[in-house]
């Protein structure tokens, strides 16, 4: 017998294919939407408009099921239509949980 096919005998069997990435999905933990308060709006708000174009930003904001962070030099602020582009990611202002502003970026 040839080593390859000795090998092979050794090899684990997977008769279930995929149910392994079914569990890991199933296990994430999906987070709703927290509500912004009034005072958290505003915050943000007073925030997103002292903010321009080469900031250094720290942005926490709601994901399709879960919150994420993103730090970054702000390469685009959009008052019109809406969003920050921080390291390519485009994030709507109604998603911002939590936003940190650094000031210019050397």
């Amino acid at each position: 017998m040839s080593d390859k096919k000795r090998a092979v005998q050794f090899l684990p069997f997977n008769g279930l294919r995929g149910y392994d990435e079914m569990i890991r999905k199933k296990r994430k933990i999906k987070e709703p939407k927290k509500e912004i308060s009034e005072r958290r709006g505003a915050f943000l708000d007073l925030m997103i408009r002292s903010m321009s174009r080469g900031d250094l930003i720290r942005c926490i904001f709601y994901k399709e099921d879960h919150y994420e962070e993103e730090s970054g030099i702000a390469s685009k602020v959009d008052e019109i239509k809406k969003e920050i582009v921080v390291n390519d990611k485009t994030i709507p202002f109604s998603d911002i949980w939590e936003l940190h502003d650094w000031g210019r970026a050397k």
